[in-house]
């Protein structure tokens, strides 16, 4: 990202610099990477993006505004209305999304919202999962497994915990 940056900074472009920041910030809250989720590099550059970047920032935040649904990517809007109507976006919904990446992304802005439900969750472990996504896949196993302890389910727990140790080899 740094040679990203670099490169985009010549173009002497902020709404430029400011896509590639927000690309990186997707990829970053697919994996629940704490940076991603906040974008503290877009936040330099908040005053040089466009609505439909503004919104997909609130958007990874967990965030978006009624407003904010028509910027945003179609595949995004309907986890963006889900979360608007405080419910989780249904599995057909995620299932829907053909792009894994942007199904984590959506699956995070779900949890950031605190509307992911099991579903969700498993949703985002099996995307993660299927493309060998390790960072991610780990994260979310993570978020799986803090669930079924609270829960009070050892099996599950232990089902995630050996799938956790094979993934962090």
């Amino acid at each position: 990202m740094r040679r990203v940056r670099q490169s985009v900074a010549q173009s002497g472009q902020p709404e430029t610099l400011a896509r590639a920041e927000l690309s990186f910030c997707a990829a970053q809250a697919a994996a629940l990477d704490p940076a991603g989720l906040t974008c503290p590099a877009l936040a330099a550059l908040q005053t040089d993006t466009d609505a439909a970047s503004q919104a997909y920032a609130r958007y990874l935040s967990g965030k978006p505004t009624a407003a904010d649904v028509a910027f945003l990517p179609e595949q995004h809007r309907p986890t963006a209305q889900a979360i608007l109507a405080a419910t989780p976006p249904s599995a057909t919904v995620l299932a829907s999304i053909a792009d894994p990446i942007a199904r984590l992304v959506a699956a995070s802005a779900a949890l950031q919202a605190a509307v992911a439900d099991d579903a969700v969750i498993s949703t985002a472990v099996n995307a993660a999962s299927a493309q060998g996504f390790r960072r991610a896949l780990l994260a979310w196993l993570g978020i799986q497994r803090h669930r079924a302890a609270a829960a009070g389910d050892t099996a599950a727990t232990a089902a995630i915990d050996r799938r956790i140790a094979i993934a962090g080899r």
